[in-house]
Order: structure tokens, then sequence, then C-alpha cells
């Protein structure tokens, strides 16, 4: 295997030895294991070895990223390391290459193959001798087996309008739930931009859309290599909801946004307007993008917090963001959006920028249910 995401063992362990150095306890984001082996039928499995092996090993290279690092300890058998992420980022991704590895060899059937993830925390390894070894890694994840079940739900966002000072709709969010842990909306660990779960999120999420005319309702959609790639499939979904909400739907693309070929992207937006649904786009726009998004019909151009902040900027380095980001779409007529803001001052600074609509925490909390449109002065938010 090669690749800059593929290791030998020498620098697996190296690298896994400076992880176990910086002395994060409990990292259960960082080690993992995805294996390949037979179900009850080993012949079938020695048959298939091969393809099965290119299959995985292809779908590895492309769902790594370059900082991640991964060695094949035997046939079928991957131990993956993922520096950056977070214990749930690390152990859903892990759970998320598993389930496209299963889906690419056999769609919704198992094929007697079993597909499998693990996780390893690293206060695991700092215990034992030579633990960096890969041997030992392998043993103690064999040993300490977690079986991997991702599902995908939604909850709901109130929308906070500073200009009404009222809760004026509702949004929705994709909850990716794992083990115990559970994770918000789009997920860099789920291949980044190139999600392939966005299909089944995406279906999720207008299947969760309720009915009548309760204000605005922010309808999340991914759009990549893999979602929204049929024009009219995709007005017929959003016909759907728009039947169902027929004021006040807003389908908030988001996803490869920034990097899918404008023609798709504008026939995409024009299919999404004919049913007569809003459009709002959730991305970092340079001016020339703002202006095509504009000029393509976009009517809300929407930041997520969150998403900014998972980069590690610093609050005045978030700030200075979004000062640059109001000057530059300013006049451009969109109604500028700030999702699952982190505080009242954040949203106080973003609304003198000119950011109107808002969620996050200081709005209300994110619940099964959505929340009736009403009056919602300044000093509630801001308190």
């Amino acid at each position: 295997m090669t690749g800059a995401s593929f290791l030998d063992q020498r620098a697996f362990e190296s690298l896994v030895s400076s992880l176990l150095a910086e002395g994060a306890d409990g990292s259960f984001g960082k080690v993992h294991i995805v294996s390949i082996g037979p179900g009850e039928d080993h012949a079938h499995w020695r048959r298939l070895m091969p393809k099965v092996i290119g299959i995985a090993e292809n779908i590895l290279h492309s769902r790594l990223n370059p900082d991640d690092a991964c060695l094949a300890v035997q046939p079928g058998h991957y131990m993956l390391v993922f520096p950056r992420l977070s214990e749930a980022e690390g152990a859903i991704r892990a759970a998320a290459i598993t389930q496209d590895i299963r889906e690419h060899l056999f769609g919704q059937g198992d094929g007697g193959i079993e597909v499998s993830s693990q996780v390893l925390p690293l206060s695991r390894l700092r215990a034992r001798p030579a633990a960096q070894a890969a041997e030992t890694m392998d043993k103690v994840l064999r040993q300490n087996e977690k079986q991997a079940a991702l599902t995908l739900d939604v909850m709901y966002q109130p929308v906070w309008d500073a200009d009404a000072e009222a809760l004026v709709g509702n949004r929705a969010r994709i909850r990716r739930r794992f083990n115990g842990l559970e994770l918000f909306e789009h997920a860099v660990m789920f291949g980044g931009e190139q999600d392939r779960m966005a299909v089944e999120a995406n279906a999720k999420l207008r299947l969760a859309v309720p009915g009548g005319n309760g204000g605005f309702f922010f309808l999340p959609q991914a759009i990549n290599d893999h979602a929204m790639i049929d024009d009219r499939a995709v007005a017929a979904d959003i016909a759907g909801l728009v039947a169902k909400r027929p004021k006040g739907s807003v389908v908030e693309l988001a996803g490869a946004v920034a990097s899918v070929a404008r023609p798709r992207l504008r026939h995409t937006i024009r299919a999404i307007l004919d049913t007569g649904a809003e459009v709002a786009i959730r991305t970092i726009p340079d001016v020339e993008s703002a202006r095509f998004f504009r000029d393509c019909g976009v009517s809300y151009l929407c930041l997520n917090e969150a998403q900014i902040r998972a980069a590690g900027l610093t609050p005045s380095a978030i700030y200075a963001y979004f000062t640059v980001i109001a000057h530059d779409v300013g006049d451009l007529g969109f109604r500028l959006c700030l999702w699952n803001a982190t505080s009242p001052a954040d949203i106080k600074r973003a609304r003198a920028l000119g950011f109107r609509l808002f969620s996050g925490a200081s709005i209300g909390p994110t619940e099964i249910r959505i929340v009736a449109p009403c009056v919602w002065p300044s000093d509630k938010v801001f308190s």
C-alpha cells in the first residue's frame, strides 16, 4: 500500500508513540481498527479475498486525510490513526468507513463476509509495556471489540429573527449517534464534503419535515458527488416538502457547495426554486461566488459557527471572520444567518454586522419537537 496516509510499521509505531507522549487520557478518537474477514464460509472468503481487499484499500485511500495514518496489519486487517479527531469524531468516522466498505462490497446484504470496526483508548495502550507496537495494539483491539452501530435521526432548533425580535421558525439538524456518542450536522469525519452518508442523511431530513405553516423551516441538504445528482429527483423531493409546508420552506444547500460545478449548482438551485421553496447556501464564499449565488436566486447565506470553531479559531479570529464575510457580501441582498452561535456575545456582534437570523443555545435548545413562532425579545437572548 502506498500514499501519504499509509505507513510502514516503524513509522506507524512512531506516530502512536508521539500521541502517547502527548499525555491525552482516554482518547478513544485516535486509534481504530477496520477488519474484513470470513463469516461462516471460509472457502467463500478465500475466493473473494483478492477482490475484496482491493476494493477496501481503494476506499481507505479515498477516505483518509493526509494527516491520518493506516497500517495493514494483515490482509483485510487495517489499523487507523486519526491524530486530530475527538472521541466522537474518530469513533464515528471509523464506523462510517466500515459502512462504506460494506455497502461497496454487498449493497444492503452481508455477502457472507464480516466487516467491523473497533476502538482503542490510548489510556489502555499507555498501561502496557511496548504498547506502541502494532502487534500489541492489535491484540488489545481484538480483546476489547465494540460493535459499531451508527444511527441517524433528526432534531430541530428554533430560529430567531433579530429585527422582528421573534422566533420565526425552525431548522432541522441531522444527529449521528454511535456507542453513546453523538454529533450534529455535517462532520469532517464522514469523508468531508464527499460524505457518502449524505444521501441517507438528506432522506432522513426530508422525511422529518413537519406539516403546516408554522413559520420558516430550514431544511439542510448536502450536495456532492453522491447526493442531489439528478435535478428531476431533487425537484420531486423538494416538491414533497413544499406540499407539506406551502409557506416558509427553505432548502439549505451544504456539503460540497464550493466545489460543485457551477452549471450543475445553477440547475439544482433552479429545480428547487421551481417548486416554490427558497434556497439558502451554507458556505463561506468569496465575493465572486457570492455574486453567482445571488444571480442564481439564493436568498440566504448561512454560516455555521460550530463548524468554524472546530477549525480551532479564537473568539477574536471568529469575529474578524464574520466581519470580513459581512463586508464582502453586505451589498448583495442576502439575509445573513448564523447557526449554532455559542454565546449571546457572538449573536450581538454578528447582529451589529448585519446578520439577521440566528440559532444556538442562547436562542433555544435542539430538541425532538419544533417550536411555534412567537415574540422573543432581545433581552431573552442576551440575558
